[in-house]
């Protein structure tokens, strides 16, 4: 059975409403509708609200590519906006006061910011829902001298906008519009938003967002946000992170970093990764990294698994799997696994399945948690790249088993002769191991069964860097 959804839409009694975009001022699409979020009750009317994205969307002042994120309050007043059925938002945001719902506009701060955002959850707990916005940005530069473009890519930004009433203080003057390049504040100490600083340049933070967790377990909702262009670890054959002279490039490149962001009542102008996460304490926060293992073959040092590149597109999520009260981190890692054929003659023969990394939630988490001692969830191997874990998706407890769920996506997947028709697996939550280390093997085969496709990388719990050294880097693999 199929529906024409654009005869849906012109009924607006079966459909509900759409919300269209437009070419922009540039002459280029949009990007309307890239990410849609569900963000709860932002405002506190009791209705839910949602936030949609257009990353390619032209700000005012001729900011190409600047972003802007529409937000769109549910109730009365966005059924009598609508009740043609249809919206056309990004012509709606021109003139302003006229969204929606009697919603808000958020425009990128710099041209190429590509903002988008998503749902943050309580982040602060004063009972409001908040909303988590990221500009990766990513420029490029025509050099008439180069015979290639070149790339400007800034560090990255991101921001916490407050739910509630502090928000009417970040809009411009007699619209609903708020410009993040003249955020004004609100107030010594509780501002209505929180910038959040990359940690170096050419990072692009934010090409990876999730909100609504609670990995620590103190009942203030986190965030996550990730880089796939940082640099990782690169662990040799005795296990040991390889250090090189400034200058000189990693061979763990592009492997990526993800950091998560406690949520807390204190609402902080700003926080600064560098500082506050990447050399804190752990309270503010912590960081993990991309990373790659090696092992001697035939007397050289040879690639044999790779943890990266994480902190790409919709790869992260929150879940509390096991039921514990603390929500798991989960990092999809579409070019992570084992590497396959890669000690053969047949150049181009290489391939890894991809997988997901889940980091337990924990309250006395370190300021960096090791991914590579992270539970590993290796998608199948099937000859080639699978992209597994390309996407990931909170599904709430589809079971109804009182574990949360996830999806797990494999853009790339097989089906018989068909090619990259895709994958989706479901994760199913389960009850924590309570058993001895020795144990361990079993207890992760038994928690998450899995076809003799698939594989499971054994784990201990979470440790800092600092002890890597002394931790064996073999892997096994469970079918």
């Amino acid at each position: 059975m199929s529906l024409n959804l654009q005869t849906l839409i012109s009924d607006p009694d079966t459909f509900g409403f759409s919300v269209e975009g437009d070419i922009d001022a540039s002459g280029q699409s949009a990007g309307l509708g890239v990410r849609v979020s569900h963000i709860g009750d932002f405002n506190g009317d009791g209705h839910d609200d949602l936030a949609i994205s257009a990353p390619g969307l032209d700000g005012f002042g001729a900011r190409q590519d600047a972003g802007g994120v529409f937000v769109i309050y549910g109730g009365s007043d966005l059924a009598d906006d609508i009740a043609d059925g249809t919206f056309n938002i990004t012509r709606a945001f021109g003139t302003f006061g006229e969204l929606p719902g009697d919603g808000f506009f958020v425009q990128g701060a710099l041209e190429h910011d590509q903002l988008h955002g998503t749902a943050a959850g309580d982040v602060d707990g004063d009972g409001y829902d908040d909303l988590f916005l990221a500009a990766p940005s990513f420029v490029e530069i025509d050099d008439p001298a180069l015979p290639f473009p070149t790339y400007d890519h800034r560090p990255g930004t991101g921001y916490i906008i407050y739910g509630g009433d502090s928000v009417a203080s970040l809009f411009e003057p007699t619209t609903n519009r708020i410009d993040l390049a003249d955020l004004p504040g609100g107030g010594a100490g509780t501002p209505a938003a929180t910038v959040i600083n990359g940690e170096s340049d050419a990072l692009r933070l934010g090409l990876a967002v999730a909100g609504e967790g609670d990995f620590n377990g103190d009942g203030y909702r986190d965030i996550v946000v990730g880089t796939p262009q940082a640099e990782g670890l690169f662990y040799q054959p005795d296990g040991s992170v390889m250090e090189l002279p400034a200058g000189i490039p990693s061979p763990a490149q592009f492997m990526g970093r993800v950091y998560t962001i406690y949520g807390s009542a204190d609402r902080p102008a700003t926080i600064d990764l560098a500082a506050d996460v990447v050399a804190g304490d752990g309270s503010t926060g912590f960081m993990t990294q991309g990373f790659v293992e090696t092992s001697m073959v035939d007397g050289s040092m040879q690639a044999d698994f790779f943890g990266g590149a994480i902190g790409l597109f919709e790869s992260l999520a929150f879940a509390d799997l096991d039921g514990d009260g603390h929500d798991d981190l989960l990092i999809g890692a579409s070019f992570a696994g084992e590497l396959h054929n890669g000690y053969d003659d047949i150049e181009g023969n290489e391939y890894v399945s991809g997988g997901v990394f889940v980091i337990p939630g924990a309250a006395d988490a370190p300021g960096e948690i090791d991914l590579s001692e992270a539970i590993f969830l290796e998608g199948p191997a099937t000859g080639e790249l699978l992209a597994t874990g390309f996407s990931l998706a909170n599904l709430g407890d589809i079971n109804n088993d009182g574990f949360e769920d996830v999806a797990i996506m494999a853009p790339l997947m097989d089906d018989g002769m068909e090619t990259n028709t895709g994958a989706v697996w479901g994760l199913m939550g389960a009850p924590p191991c309570s058993v001895p280390a020795v144990s361990r093997d079993a207890c992760r085969s038994t928690r998450w069964p899995t076809s003799a496709s698939w594989g499971i990388r054994p784990a201990t719990p979470p440790i800092p860097r600092s002890t890597i050294s002394a931790v064996s880097k073999t892997r096994q693999k469970t079918s």
